[in-house]
């Protein structure tokens, strides 16, 4: 059986009996690979290279079966993401893929949800 590489963008595919030795033979591949994937994270996470002293997250919406769904939809019925936590507190996005009432037509609305009592100034790029 052919497996690929766990390690974040190594991408290398062989038989499961040389995995180990792949992990060996490429120790110190792996190692950058980790090392600047932290990095990466870190300033995401710390906002280096934002606006100082705001938060930021990053994050990809992902909407498995969202064109079957979508089709089938009405103006302004949505579909919910996950719940995701941002500086403690729980958000989800709210996708109304054919407009929210009011919304011209062929036009979609995207709404960042608080499920909590959260108040800030949000920014999306």
């Amino acid at each position: 059986e052919e497996v690929v590489c766990e390690v974040p963008g190594c991408r290398e595919r062989m038989k499961r009996k040389n995995l180990e030795e792949h992990e060996e033979a490429n120790m110190r591949k792996h190692m950058k690979l980790l090392c600047a994937r932290v990095l990466s994270n870190e300033k995401t996470r710390t906002g280096e290279n934002e606006e100082p002293g705001k938060d930021v997250q990053r994050f990809q919406i992902v909407l498995p079966g969202y064109l079957a769904k979508a089709s089938g939809m009405e103006k302004g019925e949505s579909l919910k993401s996950r719940t995701f936590t941002f500086q403690g507190h729980r958000f989800c996005t709210c996708l109304y893929p054919k407009g929210q009432a009011g919304a011209q037509e062929g036009q979609a609305s995207l709404f960042l949800c608080s499920l909590e009592d959260y108040r800030a100034e949000v920014s999306l790029s």
